[in-house]
């Protein structure tokens, strides 16, 4: 019998170009962004013993710019250590974005267009 894995995702997720990092809001753990969709999005992040917590709120900014997406509200889906790596501390979060408003939903958009290769992930 073939054991076949059922996608979950509602939405296509985009590889991100380098130089697009999350943060957790009114916290120290930063990431860089690994893939992403309408739905959520994945980063990659060292693991200093300070996790996502499970609902918390991220911001999505650009390396050399002042500009930011809004806050979004998100679910931790999965936190994972990423194997083979010459830095045996990192990890991969993935998670899904919760009671997006309209204007975070055409931010997402924008980003998807504009700082993401169209191969899916």
């Amino acid at each position: 019998m073939e054991n076949k894995r059922k996608e979950r995702r509602k939405y296509k997720r985009y590889l991100v170009d380098k130089g697009a990092f999350v943060a957790e809001n009114c916290s120290s753990m930063r990431g860089r962004i690994f893939d992403i969709s309408k739905g959520g999005l994945s980063f990659t992040y060292a693991d200093s013993g300070n996790r996502p917590k499970e609902a918390f709120e991220l911001v999505i900014y650009f390396a050399g710019e002042e500009r930011s997406l809004p806050i979004i509200k998100c679910r931790t889906v999965s936190d994972f250590e990423v194997p083979n790596q010459n830095d045996n501390n990192m990890r991969r979060c993935c998670v899904e974005f919760k009671e997006l408003t309209r204007m975070q939903f055409v931010f997402l958009q924008q980003f998807i267009k504009e700082r993401t290769t169209y191969g899916q992930a």
